[in-house]
Formats: structure tokens, C-alpha cells, sequence
């Protein structure tokens, strides 16, 4: 199994596993590739520019630290990705980077490991919480 985790999943795997669900825990653990998205790299690099959300070092240690011990595959945007987001069955959230995730995980055939209720209610993608 594939799983790709949402940045907030991606945070809280790495700086607070407690907070994440039995079942995405699980999904993580038992995953043969763990990935994550260059978009969930910015959408992290812009909470912190927005002081949502704080790390205890830069962003760019913390995503080098975090992809390399946790064995987390980083993804780029492909153009296949951004076609399949523009496309995605309705209704579906309007949120672009949501859009990219889920675009993505259709196109890994991956398990999308998020706490977003809108896109768990999204019946085109297999999720995870």
C-alpha cells in the first residue's frame, strides 16, 4: 500500500504522532511508500510565514530532517497531476492544494492520509484517518 499524507498529517506524523487517528497511524505504519507533496512543502512554508504554525527549526531543516527520517517519499507537481486536479469528479473541494492531493493520490492509487472532513466525504479517493 501507498500512502500520501496531507500536510497537516505530515506535521503531525513527524512533531506530534499523538494527535493523528488510530487508523492513519496505522495506514502510515504500514505502508510500503510513504510520500508527501512538494505542495504540502509550500503549503507548510507558508504557515509558518503566516505564524500558523511553528517549528522548532527552518523550514527547509525541518522538511529535509522530516523527509529523511521518516523515509517519506517527496513528490513533485507533475503535469499529469495538475490536468487530473482541473478534472476530478464533482462536487470536490475547491481548496487547490486539497484539489492537488487528491488528484495525486488518485493517480498513485494511494491511500490520502487526512483529518479533512470534506475530502474524507470525497467519494473518488481513498482516505485515511
Amino acid at each position: 500500500m501507498t500512502v500520501l499524507l496531507d500536510t497537516h498529517a505530515w506535521v503531525w506524523a513527524c512533531d506530534a504522532p499523538e494527535r493523528l487517528g488510530a487508523h492513519a497511524r496505522r495506514a502510515i505504519l504500514g505502508a510500503q511508500r510513504r510520500m508527501v507533496s512538494v505542495v504540502s512543502a509550500w503549503e507548510i512554508g507558508m504557515l509558518v510565514a503566516h505564524n500558523r504554525l511553528h517549528l522548532a527549526t527552518s523550514v527547509d531543516s525541518w522538511i529535509a530532517r522530516s523527509v529523511e527520517q521518516s523515509g517519506l517519499v517527496l513528490l513533485d507537481l507533475g503535469l499529469a497531476c495538475a490536468l487530473e486536479s482541473a478534472r476530478l469528479p464533482a462536487p470536490v473541494h475547491r481548496d487547490p492544494v486539497d484539489r492537488f492531493l487528491i488528484a495525486t493520490a488518485r493517480l498513485l492509487d494511494a491511500v490520502l492520509v487526512t483529518a479533512d472532513k470534506d475530502i474524507r466525504a470525497y467519494h473518488h479517493v481513498n482516505t485515511a484517518w
